[in-house]
Formats: C-alpha cells, structure tokens, sequence
C-alpha cells in the first residue's frame, strides 16, 4: 500500500485484510522505507503481480491451478504503476489482469481507467478465479456493497437509522457526479 492510502475513507486495501485470511499490508513510500520485500517473495508459492500492464497475462478460468501469492498494489492508478518499476525485487514476477467484466461499484473514488475496480474488487475477482471458487468473489461483493453503502450514507450526512433516504440521495448524487466519478450506465 502507498503510505498516502493508509489513512484515506476511500481506501479499500484495508477491508480486504480484514476479510481474508493470509493478507497483510506492506506500506511503500515512506522516507525510511524498511520494508522487506524480498521476505514476501520467499514463501513457497509462486508470486503474482497483479496490475493490468501491457505484458500482463489475463486471469481467467483457464489460469493454471497452482499455489499463488498474490501482490496487489494499492494506490491511486498513478502510484500503482510505480510499485513494481521501483521495487527492485518485483522486476521478474509475474504480472496478471483481470479480464474486463462488470464495471466497478466503487462510488468512493473516480476511476482513472476504464474498467478500473477498487483494490477490494480487484482481489475479490482474481482470488476467485485463482482458487476456482466464484462464490468467494460473490461473499466478499456483498461484503462490498455495505462498505460502499455506510460510506457513502456517511458522507451524504445519513444516520443509520435514516437509511430509507440513501437510494433518492444517491440518485441525486449520482446525478450531480456522474461526470466527475465516470459511474457506469449499469448502476
């Protein structure tokens, strides 16, 4: 995690670390920087880097079955890039992307690409293809929606017990944003 997302309402690294067993946070970019990358790369699984370069190799059903460690950037788009350019350890792995599918329900932050999902989506996504288990992804959406759902109705100023105004808020909101957070035609 770029150390500027640990503290963020949009960040979503986090919720997945507390959803899934065998996930920790590394924070990159601090000006004393100790992490020990070349200790995440020691585990007897094979690594993937999990970022839609050029070079990536598409996840799909097809993807070999294997025991994987799954490294997933997380940062704006921008700081994501940089992750595994300026991790000298991350040169030679893998690099995996999702095949474009549904688009993000992530109201929280714009999507800078096209088909671009929150890093909660993104490991939700790839860990059911990986493990063949696509009722995994379905668990942690629903997980998902109501991390997106209390904040939102946070920012809109919602109590919870006022919850019956969120869908009419979020209509006006969407309607207001739109342009500005490039919300798909789906919601």
């Amino acid at each position: 995690m770029h150390h500027r997302e640990k503290w963020l309402t949009s960040n979503t690294a986090h919720f997945a670390e507390l959803c899934l067993d065998k996930t920790s946070i590394v924070q990159r970019g601090l000006p004393d920087d100790e992490a020990n990358y070349e200790k995440l790369l020691t585990l007897k699984k094979e690594p993937l880097f999990l970022f839609p370069d050029e070079d990536s190799i598409t996840l799909t059903e097809d993807f070999p079955l294997g025991d994987y460690h799954l490294i997933v950037p997380d940062g704006t788009w921008r700081q994501a890039k940089k992750f595994k350019r300026r991790i000298p350890e991350f040169k030679n792995i893998k690099t995996v992307k999702l095949a474009t599918s549904t688009p993000s329900r992530y109201l929280l932050r714009r999507q800078a690409a096209e088909g671009g999902l929150s890093t909660f989506e993104a490991i939700s996504r790839a860990l059911a293809i990986l493990e063949r288990r696509p009722e995994l992804d379905q668990a942690l959406d629903s997980i998902f929606e109501v991390i997106v759902k209390n904040t939102m109705m946070s920012r809109l100023g919602l109590p919870k017990d006022r919850e019956d105004l969120y869908p009419e808020l979020l209509k006006r909101y969407l309607a207001n944003s739109a342009a500005k957070i490039r919300v798909p035609g789906t919601l």
